[in-house]
C-alpha cells in the first residue's frame, strides 16, 4: 500500500503486511506528533527492524516530535519489546505512555499523526481497516475525542527507570 493518491479517500486493508506497511506509511507521513491506541501492540510492526528503523529516524528528524502511547493492556510492552524500550530510553522526552482504561477500550486500534492522517483497525484479533491521510476535519475531530481518553488515563511504563 501507499499513500492514497486523493487526500481524504480512504485506502482499505485486509491483511498484516497491508497494516503493517500502513502504519508505517504513516509515520513517514508524519512531522511531529502521533497518537497510538490499541490493546497491546504485539502485533503492529513497531518492534520490528524495519519498524524499529523508521520510527527511530523519524524521532531523530524533529527533537519535538511526540509519541503518546494508549495501551489497553501493557505487559506485553513492557516485557516483550526491547526495540521499542530501546527507543523509549533514546528518546525519552518524545514518548509517553498511558493505560487505556477498560471503559474506553472498544476493542480497535488507531493511529492518529499529526492531527491529518488516520490509521483504524477494525479490531485486535484482524488486520482490517482503512487509512486515511491528509483528512484534516476527521482527524482533528478523534484527535479531540481521544486526547480526552488521553487525559484521563493513568500513566504507566515510564521511559527510564526512575519514571523520569
Amino acid at each position: 500500500m501507499t499513500m492514497p493518491n486523493t487526500p481524504g479517500m480512504p485506502a482499505q486493508f485486509t491483511h498484516r503486511s497491508a497494516f503493517e506497511e500502513a502504519v508505517l506509511t504513516v509515520i513517514g507521513a508524519c512531522n511531529s506528533e502521533l497518537l497510538l491506541v490499541d490493546r497491546d501492540f504485539h502485533d503492529w510492526p513497531l518492534e520490528s527492524p524495519q519498524g524499529e528503523s523508521v520510527l527511530g529516524e523519524w524521532l531523530r528528524r524533529d527533537r519535538r516530535a511526540r509519541v503518546r502511547l494508549l495501551v489497553h493492556e501493557p505487559a506485553w510492552l513492557a516485557r516483550r519489546a526491547p526495540r521499542l524500550a530501546r527507543l523509549r530510553r533514546l528518546h525519552a522526552e518524545a514518548f509517553e505512555c498511558r493505560q487505556l482504561p477498560d471503559e474506553a477500550f472498544d476493542g480497535s486500534g488507531l493511529m492518529l499523526g499529526d492531527r491529518l492522517h488516520v490509521l483504524k483497525r477494525a479490531h485486535f484479533d484482524s488486520f482490517r481497516g482503512a487509512l486515511e491521510t491528509g483528512t484534516a476535519s476527521r482527524a482533528r475531530a478523534l484527535w479531540v475525542q481521544w486526547d480526552r481518553v488521553w487525559q484521563a488515563s493513568p500513566v504507566c511504563l515510564p521511559g527510564t527507570t526512575l519514571g523520569l
